[in-house]
């Protein structure tokens, strides 16, 4: 599925929902979604920082660890509705397991999500931004963490969750210094490109999102055949973007608690070899 329909089948299904798939775009009244999963600031380094993009620069959410010890990191690539509390939430959760993480705004190239006022118009603006320029800019941003004095340069993973899941994907294809990638139910790339891949894969799945869980059998055998390290894990009961603590019509609390064990553990394996 390429990334523009898939935006566009997202936001026929949000429609569907009786929320309207709606999640928090602010957290200035605190945290908007589960507090069980909710770091604060204060219990990680964290900061709004600018870093290069192919397009220029790009703004982005940079979460560390306190101690201030040299650590494996993660690029962390948001949903289609840009960077929202939810993502930050996540990359402060990742500093406080002892990552460095980087969550970039990929609508910088359009004055980035704060520009726009609905969901919707975050999604449809997202939609506009050429697939491969989106890519180019997580790949800039792979580039500046591995770079970092705080970030063991060798061993950088890449993390995304819907569109971002099908972002993750494609810079795995491109991306010859990722050391490992987790997409969250992202849209699979043209299977041609699966040999460029050089990294393991954790790739996450709802037993109940068929839209994306449908590609999972062809996926699996296409890593195969080209001796790839895939790991599938299909989450019993769990629908679309069921991670995300914000979305009320979304989130599975059981589902959300496994997945994030298994991405952890994956990135304990990968990233923090001997």
């Amino acid at each position: 599925m390429d990334l523009r329909s898939y935006i566009e089948s997202e936001l026929e299904e949000d429609a569907s929902l009786p929320g309207g798939g709606a999640v928090a775009r602010t957290d200035d009244g605190g945290y908007p979604g589960d507090p069980a999963v909710h770091v604060a600031e204060s219990e990680v380094d964290a900061a709004v920082v600018p870093v290069p993009a192919a397009g220029g620069e790009q703004r982005a959410y940079l979460a560390r660890p306190r101690d201030g010890r040299r650590a494996p990191a993660v690029v962390v690539v948001h949903e289609n509705k840009g960077l929202v509390p939810y993502i930050t939430n996540v990359a402060r959760r990742l500093a406080a397991a002892g990552y460095v993480a980087l969550a970039p705004d990929l609508l910088s190239r359009v004055g980035g999500t704060g520009a726009f006022g609905t969901q919707e118009e975050v999604t449809k603006a997202l939609a506009g931004i050429d697939g491969a320029d989106v890519v180019a800019d997580v790949r800039a941003a792979v580039g500046w963490l591995a770079e970092q004095e705080s970030v063991v340069g060798d061993r950088v993973a890449v993390l995304g969750f819907c569109y971002g899941g099908g972002i993750a994907w494609r810079t795995l294809t491109e991306e010859p210094r990722l050391a490992a990638g987790i997409p969250f139910y992202g849209p699979v790339p043209d299977l041609a490109v699966l040999p460029g891949i050089t990294a393991p894969v954790l790739a996450v799945y709802g037993e109940t999102d068929q839209r994306i869980t449908s590609m999972l059998p062809a996926i699996r055998e296409a890593m195969a055949a080209h001796g790839k390290t895939f790991e599938p894990l299909v989450l019993e009961g769990a629908g679309h973007a069921f991670h995300n603590d914000t979305n009320p019509d979304r989130y599975h609390p059981e589902a959300a608690r496994e997945a994030w064990r298994a991405a952890l553990d994956a990135l304990d394996r990968w990233l923090r070899r001997a």
